[in-house]
């Protein structure tokens, strides 16, 4: 059964003023760049590049500007001699701002939050979305951190004129501090009108929905009435308003886990769009509709390679993962509903999309022990190790302590000598603390290719240098 976009029932609640709810259950949206991104990596020969991502990844024959964009200012005129791929991961911070039209450029949280990855080494890519409200540690920008739902990590420091970065420094500040096997290299919000515009543009996108839905939308695309959203089981060809509102449910038994992974249809779609289309014919109308609504502090030098990059992965190779996939809901002391989940759980999913190919590689075996007097140090580190990226399975505390020693010393027994530098570089440790060792003899037993052994002066984030942590 197929629906078109017109034929869906869409009813508006008229005469309501528009409202901005304080904690609304179906605000998340999906936006423009990460669309544009995945089509460019669903099978587009290649991504025409621009001065700044506002002209973003749009599709042409060659690394070299299409006719039709030529005409449009701030394009340049002549394609670069030669396009270099990144050597390293790429890691681009995608946030979705739930800004009204109405409120114009003031500071607001993110609505929608996810990380896209690029592994020029493996030729893969990853898609990590995160709930906008888990329950995290948001840096302060002095030093120091206070816990808070995730989401308000941008509107934070949009507020704090010190903050390093401003608004997107402290989004990009609290994944990597909760994340630590995420380093973040740039960051692209959008406002979510962005999204509609495009969609629009392209045509609307052919989305099938599993099973019909109604709900309430409090605020309408044009932020002054209410809706009352309509979507009946099967294929429809959905506008710009109509993805919108179906990307934004949150109701239903999966509650936020079912609105990303609509989230994530809508993006297949758009993206398979895309190409099914004469984009190249259409740039000056996307680079106009577009341009305003997106921040970004990705340089023009580095775009081609990354176009170009995402030409090789291709959409087949787009890996995508939720942390809700591993997040239950909680209340906090202060009555707030928010998702937590196990450090340990939400490492498992992070590793699976950004681990680091010499790590896998060597697959060392870790053996972890507590020189000192203070208990708990070494379950401390081994938790620690693994929200860098290890694997839980290869890391294990020892029964048996050493000695008491001043200095954190690495033993290095397997040849696995990368992952023991890594080791010492988040220990804080100079590269002289690994000390290998290729005497069989004297390797320890569960043939641990690496052992770490903890002094008096080991520094683990979040427990204090001279006090006992908790088993």
């Amino acid at each position: 059964m197929e629906h078109s976009a017109t034929e869906a029932p869409t009813q508006r609640l008229a005469g309501r003023p528009a409202t901005r709810p304080g904690r609304s259950r179906a605000r998340p949206w999906l936006f423009t760049l990460a669309l544009l991104v995945l089509a460019a990596l669903s099978a587009y020969p290649v991504a025409v590049i621009a001065l700044r991502l506002d002209q973003l990844f749009l599709p042409g024959n060659e690394l070299a500007l299409p006719a039709p964009l030529k005409a449009v200012p701030g394009f340049a005129t002549e394609p670069p001699a030669a396009v270099s791929l990144p050597s390293e991961r790429i890691n681009i911070l995608v946030l979705g701002l739930d800004r009204r039209p109405f409120e114009g450029q003031e500071p607001t949280r993110s609505d929608t939050m996810f990380v896209l990855t690029l592994d020029p080494a493996t030729r893969t890519g990853g898609v990590l979305s995160i709930p906008r409200d888990l329950w995290v540690e948001i840096p302060n920008g002095r030093g120091g951190v206070f816990e808070d739902r995730i989401n308000t990590a941008y509107r934070y420091g949009g507020f704090t004129p010190s903050y390093p970065g401003g608004a997107a420094g402290a989004a990009k500040a609290t994944i990597e501090h909760n994340f630590p096997q995420i380093r973040i290299d740039y960051e692209v919000a959008i406002d979510f009108t962005a999204f509609v515009k495009i969609v629009d543009t392209l045509g609307g996108v052919d989305v099938t929905i599993p099973e019909s839905f109604r709900y309430t939308e409090r605020v309408s695309v044009d932020g002054f009435n209410g809706v009352l959203p309509e979507f009946r089981a099967g294929i429809e060809r959905m506008n710009g308003e109509r993805a919108l509102y179906y990307a934004r449910y949150r109701g239903g038994i999966d509650g936020d886990l079912g609105r990303i992974k609509r989230q994530q249809q809508v993006m297949v779609a758009v993206a398979n769009r895309a190409v099914s289309i004469d984009a190249a014919a259409r740039t000056p109308e996307l680079w106009a509709r577009f341009k305003d609504a997106m921040e970004t502090d990705i340089p023009s030098y580095r775009l081609p390679g990354i176009a170009l990059l995402a030409k090789q992965v291709g959409l087949d190779r787009v890996v995508m993962k939720s942390l809700g996939d591993v997040t239950h809901e909680a209340i906090t002391d202060g009555g707030a509903d928010v998702l937590v989940a196990d450090p340990g759980d939400i490492a498992g999913v992070v590793n699976e999309l950004f681990f680091d190919p010499g790590l896998r590689t060597e697959s060392a075996k870790i053996d972890v022990q507590n020189g000192t007097q203070r208990a708990g140090l070494a379950t401390a580190t081994a938790t620690y190790l693994v929200r860098h990226g290890l694997s839980s399975q290869l890391v294990t505390v020892s029964p048996s302590s050493p000695p008491p020693q001043d200095e954190t010393v690495i033993m290095s027994y397997g040849g696995k000598d990368y992952t023991a530098l890594r080791l010492a570089e988040w220990l804080g440790l100079p590269a002289s603390r690994v000390r290998p060792s290729r005497d069989t003899a004297t390797r320890p037993p569960g043939s641990a290719d690496i052992v770490v052994i903890l002094g008096r002066d080991a520094r683990i984030a979040g427990m204090p240098q001279n006090a006992a942590a908790p088993r």
